[in-house]
This record gives C-alpha cells, sequence and structure tokens, in this order.
C-alpha cells in the first residue's frame, strides 16, 4: 500500500472499483467459491455464489463515503477529522457468519447504482457494478432495508475484497489538512515495514497516545505472557527482552565487553531475574561480570530491575539528572535503585572496546537519553542508534497546549537526533520495546537461517535514517494540526 498513501479521493475510489471488480466478477468468484468448498469440505459451492452482491453492496457504500482528506468537520467543538490510505482490508475465502448469511444477500441483492468512476482509463474493468456479467442479480428478491440499521445488526462479515483503508485523525479545525498530510505521507514512506511501530505509535496517535491501544490484562505480568527467548545479535550484542504481548513489554541489551558487561535497560523487577540474567546465562555470559546498568529514561519498565542489579552484582546504575528525580516522583511498586551515576548531554561512555555516546532527548521523559554505539558483526564494524523513547508524553483529555508543547520537544529532539545519526552513518536500529524494532522477528530469522547469513539486524544507512524521520514527521504533522 505504499504507493497508495498519497493517493486522493479519486485514486482511491478508483483502486476499490478495481479490485472489487477483480475478485467478484462472475468467473473468479466461482472459483474461489469451489475453492473454499474444496479445501475446507463445508458448504455449498452454488450456495456462495450470489454472496459476489455483497462485494457490489459493500462498494456502493464505501464509494459514497468521503475516507481521504477532511472527512468531518465538528464545528461546535473546533475539530476535524482527517483519513489518508494506511493499509488494506482482506477476506481469502468467500464465506460469512451463517447467522447474517440471508439478510446479508437480500440486501446487497438490491439493484442499485454505486457513483461514477471519475477516470476514462479502463472504464470496463473498474465499473463491474454496471457489468453484464451481474445477469443472476435477480435472483435474490430485491428490497429496500434500513442499510445502516442492517450493517449494525450484521458483526461479521468476512467478503472476497479488497478496500484500501484509512486511519483518521482528530485535527484542530484551523489545521493546514494538506501540511499534516505531506508529513504523514512522510513518515508513512520512510515506515515502510522496517518501522511500523513507531509510526503507529506517533503518526496514528497525534490525539490520544491511548488511542486504539489495547489494555493489557491482568495476568500481564504471568510469566508466560511475556518470556521469550534471549539471542545473541551482533558479536558482543545480546538481546534479553520480554516478549511483546503487548506495548508495555520492554526490551533489555546486555552488551559484554573486555572489561566488563553493560546492560542496557533493566526491565521489570519481576522479569529482571528471568530474562536478563536467566538470559545471560543461556547464551553463556556470566552475571557477575555486570558492571553498569544503563537506563534510558525514568518508566518503570526500564528502571524496575535496576535495583536487583545494583544490589545482587554491585552494578552501578546509570540515568541522565533529571530522571533520577523524575523517579523519585513516581508512586510505582516498582523499586527504585539508588541515585548514582548522572548522565550528561553530549557524555562518552567507554568500557572496552565499546563507547555509548549519549544524547538527552527530553520527548518522553524529563531526561530521556538516546545514543550511538559501535557494534561490530563478523569483525565487520557499524553504528547502532537508538531513540531513548517513541510516545507522546500526554493525555488525550490534555490540553491543546500541553499537547503542541510536547509536538515541540518532540520534535526539536527528532531534528538534532536524526542530523546526529545521519552524520555519524548509523545503520543498525535498537529499540527498547521489541515492537519498535521489531527484535523479534530479527532474531528469529537469524536463527533461521544460521550464522553465515546476512543480519537482519543491519539495515544500511537510509533504512536506519528513516526510523528518525518517521519521529521527525510525525511530531510536525502533530505541530501542523494547531496551525
Amino acid at each position: 500500500m505504499r504507493v497508495a498513501y498519497g493517493y486522493d479521493q479519486e485514486h482511491v475510489d478508483d483502486l476499490a472499483r478495481a479490485l472489487g471488480w477483480a475478485t467478484a466478477n462472475e468467473a473468479t468468484f466461482v472459483r474461489l467459491t469451489e475453492m473454499s468448498v474444496d479445501e475446507s469440505g463445508m458448504g455449498n459451492a452454488e450456495g456462495r455464489q450470489t454472496r459476489r452482491f455483497k462485494v457490489h453492496g459493500v462498494l456502493c457504500d464505501a464509494l459514497r463515503t468521503k475516507s481521504v482528506g477532511v472527512i468531518e468537520e465538528i464545528r461546535e467543538k473546533g475539530i476535524k477529522k482527517y483519513a489518508q490510505p494506511a493499509g488494506v482490508i482482506a477476506g481469502l475465502l468467500p464465506v460469512t457468519n451463517p447467522v447474517v448469511t440471508i439478510r446479508g444477500s437480500r440486501i446487497y441483492s438490491e439493484e442499485r447504482q454505486c457513483p461514477a468512476a471519475r477516470t476514462t482509463s479502463n472504464v470496463e474493468k473498474v465499473r463491474f457494478q454496471n457489468s453484464r456479467q451481474d445477469e443472476n442479480r435477480n435472483l435474490m428478491p430485491a428490497v429496500a432495508p434500513d442499510f445502516r440499521e442492517a450493517k449494525r445488526s450484521m458483526r461479521i462479515l468476512v467478503i472476497p475484497i479488497i478496500l484500501a483503508a484509512s486511519a483518521a485523525i482528530a485535527l484542530a479545525q484551523n489545521s493546514s489538512a494538506d501540511t499534516v498530510n505531506a508529513h504523514m505521507t512522510a513518515a508513512a514512506k520512510a515506515a515502510g515495514f522496517d518501522h511500523i511501530g513507531l509510526y503507529n505509535t506517533t503518526c496514528a496517535r497525534l490525539g490520544d497516545p491511548a488511542g486504539g491501544r489495547a489494555a493489557p490484562p491482568q495476568h500481564d505480568r504471568d510469566p508466560e505472557t511475556w518470556g521469550a527467548a534471549p539471542a545473541q545479535v551482533f558479536d558482543h550484542v545480546y538481546w534479553l527482552g520480554e516478549h511483546a504481548a503487548y506495548e508495555s513489554h520492554p526490551s533489555a541489551w546486555a552488551v559484554d565487553t573486555s572489561e566488563g558487561i553493560i546492560i542496557i535497560d533493566a526491565l521489570h523487577a519481576d522479569s529482571v531475574q528471568t530474562q536478563v540474567i536467566g538470559g545471560m546465562q543461556k547464551l553463556g555470559l556470566d552475571p557477575k561480570r555486570i558492571k553498569y546498568v544503563f537506563v534510558t529514561h525514568g518508566h518503570t519498565d526500564h528502571y524496575g530491575g535496576a535495583k536487583y542489579l545494583q544490589d545482587t552484582y554491585g552494578a552501578r546504575v546509570m540515568m541522565s539528572g533529571p530522571d533520577w528525580d523524575f523517579i523519585e516522583t513516581q508512586t510505582s511498586n516498582e523499586p527504585k535503585p539508588k541515585k548514582d551515576i548522572v548522565l550528561t548531554d553530549g557524555q562518552k561512555f567507554t568500557l572496552g572496546q565499546t563507547t555509548i555516546t549519549m544524547y538527552i532527548t527530553p520527548f518522553h521523559t524529563p531526561g530521556t537519553i538516546s545514543f550511538l554505539m559501535n557494534v561490530t558483526d563478523h569483525g565487520q564494524p557499524h553504528v547502532a542508534a537508538m531513540w531513548g523513547g517513541s510516545g507522546w508524553n500526554f493525555r488525550g483529555t490534555d490540553s491543546m497546549e500541553k499537547k503542541l508543547a510536547t509536538f515541540k520537544i518532540y520534535h526539536d529532539c527528532a531534528v538534532r537526533f536524526r542530523q546526529i545519526v545521519e552524520k555519524a552513518g548509523a545503520d543498525v536500529v535498537m529499540g527498547n520495546h521489541s515492537y519498535l524494532d521489531l527484535a523479534e522477528q530479527k532474531n528469529a530469522l537469524m536463527a533461521e537461517q544460521g550464522p553465515n547469513a546476512s543480519n537482519p539486524w543491519i539495515l544500511g544507512k537510509q533504512r536506519a535514517l528513516n526510523y528518525e524521520i518517521v519521529a521527525e514527521e510525525c511530531s510536525a504533522a502533530g505541530l501542523a494540526s494547531f496551525r
């Protein structure tokens, strides 16, 4: 769908028509229904074939609904809802919920005309709703139902059609839709598949950081929920994170140097022994060699295990000054480490052959640290970058002034760190949540391919830089939404 990010309403509608025609023309639909019955051993192929008219009905409804640009305006609240193509929805087989099959077939068998295509190219193809192939349309009795009420009752409808999806975002009334769209389009192109986690955390949640986020269940801290296999990802760098069952599950890293081990982020107090210590032991690392714990920012899922490492192994804990103060204001039950090393902006920390350069980027917490670190893969040098946080630090109910201030700080930090990453030639992205860097997917790929295959963690300079571009463009979209 990357090619559709910049589409206007006309192009999206034509795409929907073409896809609808390709799937619901009689020859294709007959083949799909027969295939589904043959493979599932369920149903009746002839009985399913009339359901292709649902494709026509749903397409008509979709074409009557604006899905690009400003789609709704709530004047009394000074809000506009803005949308752009964001993905696809697909049903592989022509099956439906049995409860709604009869009613749904009757609804969408009615003779209806969809909005006309706006282009003259491939007209016969995209206007499948007027095609002569629908000669059997009158096999089902025409009705004149209340379509809104009917669609509410159709709780599950799986149909063989692919439609362009749009992500709606609430924007201030005085925003420039074109400018917001330009920034979001640039962010989406930079994200691709590599950085979709960051895009979904930022661009898709300009109005509310919790929007669309599933709340973790009560058993969220059950080891069966967050347990994950550790992995060696570079010559001296190891991933020790939690399984990303929910966005709240963090990552931790071990950096093995000739002078000791650095732990980057310490997870929760209830997972540090299993994931960090247990993970190190599985990988042949001795926890007694832990010298430092570097906490990227003062949220409990990153510092919660630091006190255990401090007390058990005598590890020195490092954090920015603002975040040492910040954790003292938190009321969480997670134990807090004793204040130790205070990190500063631009500081270089070296242990053995590894140097970490710290940059304070106070957009996620008051003292979030982003950093660069040298790594090697089969002896070849590379530069890894970590954007120290990801999401906005406001609530959906906060004032526009608070949100604007957040976008401003975030954007300033993103521009600065993007320039730093570009100058350094970083070609690796590390995250402190695995959904941000697709850690588990990359680790699984490494295990499957073996040690001699190319390392999926090495993205190349442009793909690595694209992560910072997503952060920069999404925060710019947030700023533009208030102009």
